[in-house]
């Protein structure tokens, strides 16, 4: 060992040499600790919203720059539509299986089924704002069917053009106050089957002809929340299926479809 070096580790130089290593690591650490800390927390505010709607009954809507995400709170189908805003993802945890559907080809399964019974499209529906509001705390916008859709629906059933449950009335309630994607607007209206307005779909209900009322859509709580990256990615391991009614099939689902049948035993 060197004269110098010996000199420079003996007291008090070895004290001072001690204290300089520990400013040195406790400044690394701190560095260390603050990038990580910078990198781990990648999560952004957004929006729970608490909704019951004809489609899935009660669920939970969150959203925020991250995408949207629709869950169901008594089991069934999740649907997930996340930058860059192409692909609709589907996935039931019950069934294990999930599809990815083109946006530009996603239809809502509750308004294909009521366009096959009631020849009508709720999404074309011409709306007109009716009145400003608010719903727990957040500004909203009131739209309802214009006079002449109102009178053209009463003509088609008056020439059995179609049956006395379509619209006729059409009360719509939303928001643009989410700061949100406009893709994600469109496409939580898509899911509804509902017009789109450039805004959140926080409410829908219509009366038939015969005055019926058809809720559709009812938001009972919005509160603003923190989402992290993770809560906006599809679960790994599941089965890729064709389509978004095979996420849904089971032996059971299957034997229940075939049993209403023409021609089967019950």
């Amino acid at each position: 060992m060197s004269e110098k070096l010996v000199v420079f580790m003996t007291p008090p130089y070895q004290t001072i040499y001690r204290a300089a290593c520990n400013a040195i690591a406790g400044s690394l650490l701190i560095a260390v600790c603050t990038t990580a800390a910078a990198a781990k927390d990648s999560s952004e505010i957004g929006w729970t919203l608490k909704q019951w709607s004809l489609l899935q009954g009660d669920q939970e809507l969150i959203a925020c720059k991250y995408g949207v995400k629709m869950t169901p709170a008594r089991g069934g189908q999740t649907y997930l539509f996340a930058p860059p805003y192409t692909n609709v993802q589907v996935w039931n945890q019950s069934t294990g299986k999930c599809c990815s559907i083109k946006m530009t080809n996603y239809k809502s399964q509750i308004q294909s089924a009521k366009n096959f019974f009631d020849t009508q499209l709720l999404s074309a529906t011409p709306l007109r704002k009716v009145k400003e509001g608010s719903l727990h705390g957040l500004a909203t916008m009131e739209l309802s069917e214009t006079p002449e859709f109102a009178r053209r629906q009463v003509q088609r059933y008056e020439h059995k053009e179609g049956p006395s449950r379509i619209a006729k009335n059409v009360y719509y309630v939303v928001s643009n106050k989410f700061n949100l994607e406009p893709s994600i607007y469109r496409f939580v209206a898509a899911f509804y089957g509902f017009p789109y307005a450039e805004a959140m779909p926080l409410s829908f209900v219509y009366y038939d002809i015969d005055h019926d009322r058809k809720t559709q859509l009812v938001t009972g709580k919005i509160t603003p929340s923190k989402f992290s990256p993770q809560q906006f990615i599809m679960p790994t391991g599941l089965k890729v299926v064709a389509d978004e009614h095979k996420v849904a099939e089971t032996a059971q689902y299957n034997e229940a479809i075939e049993m209403m049948l023409p021609g089967k035993s019950k």
